[in-house]
């Protein structure tokens, strides 16, 4: 039995639901600067696109909300090294600054413990 449908997507919910949970969009009215795009994603290693990017600065990929450190610059490519997994990020991520400081938010579970730096 065909049943008549305005869509693809309405006839087959589970694609929309995968549409909607992989590919976020960010809003337009952000008071966000975002200063970069990703170009490629290797191994541990993110390059990207930062025209005003320097060794050590802090940018956050969004909307993963990831820190990343930029390690080096080739021209106009930067390398960032993320602290965290890079699954599920992909090439056209926004970055945005987010300073260039070297602050570690330690738990009370690390008390006692040795800190190398």
């Amino acid at each position: 039995m065909i049943l008549e449908h305005d869509s693809v997507l309405e006839r087959y919910p589970r694609i929309q639901k995968v549409l909607n949970s992989t590919v976020p969009t960010l809003s337009l009215n952000s008071s966000t600067r975002y200063e970069g795009k990703i170009t490629n994603i290797g191994g541990t290693i993110i390059k990207a696109r930062l025209p005003k990017a320097r060794i050590g600065a802090f940018y956050k990929i969004e909307p993963s909300q990831r820190l990343a450190e930029v390690i080096a610059i080739d021209e106009d490519e930067v390398f960032l090294l993320p602290f965290e997994h890079i699954s599920g990020m992909y090439c056209g991520q926004w970055l945005s600054y987010q300073g260039k400081s070297s602050r570690f938010v330690l738990g009370t579970n690390s008390l006692g413990d040795w800190l190398m730096v």
